[in-house]
């Protein structure tokens, strides 16, 4: 969240205890329903209006370059997956830095989750075509890449129209984010409490019985 007059991102003081912008030093304004008024939810459509500029369009076509180019080059699928990424990743956050400066920890979890899951399925997917079809992977990666960059950028303007208006993400995408993590945590963590209790907690009972 940031302050609606000098757009500096809000500390926790700020949006808990509602204290003045350390930047700008202007006090907290609340809304009619009381809620911590922001830069988005007060210049939301100025953002979402504003024209994309000449860096916007320079990232666009310098990444969807190197895909072409990086997925051109036989390479057994090894460019794609291990430094295409970077020059693509580097230019999608530019581009949507207008949104995501914007997002609290809520939003920003959520969004980069499925923002980072879907480029991982597309990462997988043009070094797997640079290996079996690499007289296609050029053409058919940068077609993708195209198409998940204005698709993320899509979904970057939904999170961003969310903050504007006081709403969570939604719950599907909340459940979506916990059932992975439940998925991938718990069962380390349930082995390595079974682990220390068999090591820890039998000898314990056993000695006292």
């Amino acid at each position: 969240m940031n302050c609606p007059r000098c757009a500096e991102q809000y500390g926790w003081r700020q949006v808990l205890q509602h204290r003045p912008c350390r930047f700008c030093r202007s006090p907290v304004e609340l809304d009619a329903r009381g809620r911590l008024r922001s830069f988005a939810s007060e210049h939301a459509q100025e953002v979402l209006d504003r024209p994309k500029g000449w860096r916007y369009w320079a990232l666009f076509g310098a990444a969807t370059g190197a895909t072409l180019a990086a997925s051109t080059l036989p390479s057994a699928g090894l460019i794609p997956l291990l430094l295409l990424p970077i020059i693509q990743m580097f230019s999608m956050e530019r581009a949507t830095l207008r949104y995501k400066e914007h997002f609290g920890w809520l939003h920003g979890l959520v969004n980069d989750f499925y923002s980072t899951l879907a480029f991982l399925i597309f990462v997988i997917g043009c070094s797997t075509l640079n290996v079996v079809a690499p007289g296609l992977s050029g053409p058919l990666s940068a077609l993708f890449f195209v198409i998940y960059w204005f698709v993320n950028d899509a979904y970057c303007r939904r999170h961003f129209r969310q903050i504007a208006g006081h709403q969570r993400p939604g719950m599907i995408e909340l459940a979506g984010v916990v059932g992975t993590f439940s998925v991938v945590l718990l069962p380390p963590f349930a082995l390595l409490a079974a682990v220390l209790w068999s090591y820890y907690g039998v000898p314990l009972e056993n000695a006292g019985g």
